[in-house]
């Protein structure tokens, strides 16, 4: 029942956000709901290339959502984050996975969030190697035993998680270092967004260790 609501809040979203930029005249019909979401994935690179050194390699898991035939979520998010990334010239991506995610159902061994913890666990360890591990679309909730058997020293792990919030201690405590998040209360801001980063501001914060105290 949990993920169907986050599912129909997200879809509201996904559904305001098309509206305010239809009324703004910024965008064609078939563009709405796609600006936002490659923003977020504009937003997740800047995280990135600030939170790893040149040079640095990192490792990617985009998740796909199983109940929509386009992915038109998380599919422009993921499209700009590796444009983004692989323009800038700095950061090798080593591997990128996908994941499928139904939040209408769940399967046996599965959390009541995104990617199994174990089966995320061991991407960490094959990937030990990488200065970062980057999630598009959520996070598996770890236990605190989960998060003790993550391999330490471990790659920074930096997230666009709207699909899921990672729990808070995972931030305060750097387990995960940097993550995209729906607001508690979006802006009250009546006026269409003025650009994509407008849109974001107003529904989406970046979360790290430093301002994770500041969460409900």
């Amino acid at each position: 029942m949990r993920q169907m609501l986050m599912s129909a809040l997200l879809l509201c979203v996904i559904v305001i956000a098309g509206v305010m930029l239809f009324r703004s005249g910024q965008r064609p019909a078939e563009r709405m709901l796609k600006v936002p979401f490659e923003q977020m994935g504009s937003v997740l690179a800047r995280e990135t290339l600030r939170a790893v050194p040149g040079n640095g390699r990192i490792a990617v898991v985009r998740y796909r959502l199983a109940t929509s035939a386009d992915n038109s979520v998380l599919g422009p998010a993921a499209e700009t984050f590796l444009r983004a990334i692989r323009d800038d010239g700095r950061l090798k991506i080593a591997e990128t996975v996908d994941d499928e995610y139904n939040p209408f159902e769940r399967e046996a061994g599965w959390t009541n969030t995104m990617m199994e913890s174990a089966r995320f666990m061991d991407f960490v360890a094959k990937h030990h190697d990488v200065d970062a591990v980057v999630i598009v679309g959520g996070t598996p909730q770890l236990s605190a035993a989960d998060a003790k058997r993550i391999p330490s020293p471990h790659p920074k792990i930096i997230a666009a998680s709207v699909l899921t919030t990672p729990a808070k201690w995972l931030l305060a405590d750097g387990v995960i270092a940097s993550a995209i998040i729906s607001r508690a209360k979006a802006s009250e801001e009546r006026t269409p967004p003025k650009s994509p980063q407008d849109w974001f501001d107003r529904r989406y914060e970046v979360v790290t260790a430093a301002n994770a105290g500041e969460l409900p």
